[in-house]
């Protein structure tokens, strides 16, 4: 399952959208499924029981979720240090004039 890879390298993230969900768990619950999807489904499924298909649809929506958040996150960080990378420059280029002239 594809989505099982992906949430084994996101899982901290997914986690907490999980945890807000499905807050009857423990921590010890969350650690031993940490990132594995049969697990995760098998123990929210044997605890509120939902279909399987329910829970494997809502955790292939969040990781979306989760997904275009931290895009959106990199996008936004990326931009900020471009933005300061030329601010630097014209600082840079600007102490340097006035070194040349003075």
């Amino acid at each position: 399952m594809a989505i099982e890879q992906k949430l084994k390298g996101d899982w901290n993230q997914v986690a907490g959208k999980l945890k807000e969900k499905y807050g009857q768990f423990t921590e010890e619950e969350w650690t031993r499924v940490k990132g594995d999807t049969q697990q995760l489904v098998g123990m929210i499924q044997e605890k509120t029981g939902q279909a399987r298909e329910q829970i494997e649809a809502f955790v292939h929506d969040l990781y979306e979720r989760t997904n275009i958040e931290v895009s959106n996150a990199y996008e936004a960080t990326s931009e900020c240090v471009q933005s300061t990378g030329k601010a630097i420059q014209k600082g840079y280029e600007q102490v340097v004039d006035s070194a040349q002239s003075g």
